[in-house]
């Protein structure tokens, strides 16, 4: 359980899990659950220069945006991003 950027003076800061690879991502998992964020920017990626392939994001019981009575704020979530991305999975 993660409580990220809880304090709503702190929104305009962002939340990033980022795998990045020079060469191939393969069979990496990011599970986010039980989890807030106050962020305005919210990123979530898994990327390579030449492959990425069969990784997952699953996200679960998550707030993002929540320090904003509008809720906004920006979400991103890119499960395989490449030249060659392929059997990537978003599990929301």
């Amino acid at each position: 359980n993660v409580q990220s950027i809880t304090d709503a003076s702190n929104i305009d800061k962002g939340s990033k899990i980022i795998i990045r690879a020079l060469d191939k991502a393969n069979h990496n998992t990011i599970d986010i659950k039980n989890y807030s964020s106050n962020a305005a920017d919210n990123a979530y990626l898994i990327m390579a220069y030449n492959e990425a392939a069969y990784n997952k994001i699953i996200i679960n019981d998550t707030l993002f945006g929540v320090a904003s009575d509008k809720r906004e704020g920006i979400l991103s979530i890119i499960a395989g991003l490449s030249n060659n991305a392929h059997d990537n999975t978003l599990i929301i």
